[in-house]
């Protein structure tokens, strides 16, 4: 799985690196605590879970991922402490859509752990998209 490889094998390593280098040893890659299943964990109790979205026409809408994108509900799972988690996906759609202005770049979204909890946990996601184009299209 292409998409697998590259949240394993490049984004979680590159952002792994920059945040270990700027926050030292408060950042921890993969913690067994969670079996692994949460990719990077800040303080011990604010989660870090990246996505790589390829293979999809139209670039990743942050109006529309509340429903549609379930990588928030999982960082919300283990940010049970904290009620503080990030999602970071980068976005690799086929379309070369134009440039996004910040605002579409990051959304807040709440999700209760349980649903009716009443101190919703807060999940920041921010979206990197990127235009893999081809060479010799550039101008």
């Amino acid at each position: 799985d292409l998409r697998v490889q590259m949240e394993d094998q490049f984004f979680l390593p590159a952002m792994y690196e920059r945040l270990r280098n700027e926050l030292g040893s408060r950042v921890v890659k993969k913690p067994e605590r969670f079996g692994g299943e949460i990719d990077i964990m800040f303080d011990d109790t604010i989660p870090i879970e990246l996505k790589v979205r390829r293979g999809q026409r139209e670039p990743l809408d942050t109006a529309d991922v509340d429903a549609a994108f379930p990588a928030a509900g999982q960082a919300a799972a283990y940010a049970a402490i904290s009620r503080l988690g990030f999602v970071i996906v980068l976005d690799l759609p086929d379309d070369n859509a134009p440039i996004a202005n910040l605002e579409a770049c990051a959304k807040v979204v709440e999700r209760g752990f349980p649903e009716d909890s009443a101190y919703p946990t807060s999940i920041v996601l921010i979206v990197f998209r990127c235009h893999p184009g081809k060479p010799s299209a550039a101008r």
